[in-house]
């Protein structure tokens, strides 16, 4: 089971879109919090962004690797609401909606 687990993990790859993506949340986010709380988890089917590197403290995920391109943003740990995409440039859009994500948690 342990061997299986690892094996999931040696697969999964932050893709250059993902690296991008959490590169401008943190650069959106660093007006209201020090970057260093800002951590990115990769999965199997998204890129999450936590506060505190606490999986409790969800700010977003990103899904881009989809025909559909989605930015999920939490207003609390387990309400997320998904906008699509279709540039990665246009989480810039979300910027306050990312800012209140981590509001929820301070």
């Amino acid at each position: 089971m342990e061997q299986n687990s690892l094996a999931a993990q040696l697969k999964l790859v932050t893709s250059h879109e993902e690296s991008v993506g959490f590169a401008l949340i943190r650069t959106i986010l660093r007006q209201n919090v020090y970057v260093n709380r800002i951590s990115g988890i990769n999965t199997q089917g998204y890129f999450g962004v936590i506060l505190d590197d606490n999986s409790t403290r969800p700010i977003c995920r990103l899904y881009l690797n989809a025909k559909q391109k989605y930015i999920g943003i939490f207003n609390g740990p387990s309400l997320e609401t998904r906008h699509p995409i279709e540039r990665i440039d246009e989480i810039f859009r979300h910027s306050d909606a990312l800012m209140n994500a981590v509001a929820f948690y301070e």
